[in-house]
This record gives structure tokens, C-alpha cells and sequence, in this order.
């Protein structure tokens, strides 16, 4: 993402504090998957962070070859079922997450781990990351049981300074 967006803070820090490292791609070379998967596969890069139309693009190459790439977050857009599970056939061998965040949280509040088993009609937000919680709230903010559709509200240290403690 742009050093501009919020994701940006974790994508570079998140890395840095496991003694990973980071590489940051000129846009010339991030919005071509061709160039792209070429720098993954010349880089090493275990861990990437793409929004689904990339990820549509990537499924359009000719060679499948993304190189010792392990982890890949979805994240930005709906991931729908049947790019999820076009990825999951076409890279079997990596871990696919479906990252999810509103804009009043400081970035992805939830994470799921891609299981073609368990998809029925949807790829769900998953269950939330470490310090934050979420809740599902029905028209009339009841809170909805499991399963049932709803607004999703988010508490934790990820809320944005401007919605913390903000009535509802």
C-alpha cells in the first residue's frame, strides 16, 4: 500500500519486529503482476499482502511460478468464494487469509485462514486479531447470535482516536 494509507504502518513495522524484512516496491513494478511475480520470486518474499483484483490477475499468468512465497492476505476488497477457491487450487501449497477492516479501526481487525472445507456461501472476516474484539449488532444494536447478519462494531486499540469512546 502507499506509505499514505494506514495498512502501510503494519506492513512495515509488523516485519521488522521479528526480524523479518521489508521490501518496498516502486508502483511500476506493484500494479504489473507480471513484474511483480517476478521481483517475489527474485526477492524471496514469504509473506504478501494483495487486494482480490490483484490476485484475479495473478490467477491470468501463464506460469504459476510465485517462488517461496508461503502466506498471501487478502485484504481491501470482498475475496468471494470462487476466487478463493480458484487461488486455493491453483497454489495448494500456500496459506491463503482473508484480512478484513472498517475504516475505524487502524487496519485489518480480523484474519481468516482460507479452508475450502469449511466454505459455503461466503469467505468470512474471520475471528479478530490479537487486542481487538468485534461484535455483531442487529438494526436495533441487539446484539445478534452467531451467524446471523448484522453490523459489525469493533473495541480493542485498533479504533481510530476519533471513534474511541464515541457514542453509537
Amino acid at each position: 500500500a502507499s506509505q499514505s494509507f494506514d495498512i502501510s504502518i503494519w506492513q512495515l513495522f509488523a516485519a521488522l519486529t521479528v526480524g523479518g524484512m521489508v521490501i518496498i516496491y516502486p508502483d511500476y513494478i506493484s500494479t504489473d503482476i507480471n513484474n511483480l511475480c517476478e521481483h517475489i520470486r527474485g526477492d524471496y518474499v514469504t509473506i504478501l499482502e494483495l487486494v482480490p483484483t490483484m490476485i484475479q490477475e495473478l490467477l491470468s499468468l501463464q506460469s504459476n511460478n510465485i517462488g517461496k512465497l508461503r502466506y498471501l492476505l487478502s485484504t481491501g476488497e470482498i475475496l468471494n468464494i470462487e476466487l478463493a477457491l480458484r487461488f486455493i487450487e491453483a497454489y495448494p501449497n500456500i496459506t491463503l487469509i482473508n484480512a478484513y477492516g472498517p475504516t475505524e479501526a487502524s487496519d485489518d481487525i480480523t484474519h481468516y485462514v482460507v479452508d475450502r472445507n469449511e466454505l459455503i456461501r461466503s469467505v468470512p472476516v474471520g475471528k479478530p486479531i490479537r487486542n481487538m474484539k468485534i461484535f455483531i449488532f442487529d438494526s436495533y444494536w441487539n446484539q445478534t447470535p452467531i451467524g446471523v447478519p448484522g453490523e459489525i462494531c469493533v473495541t480493542g486499540l485498533g479504533v481510530g482516536k476519533g471513534y474511541y469512546n464515541d457514542e453509537i
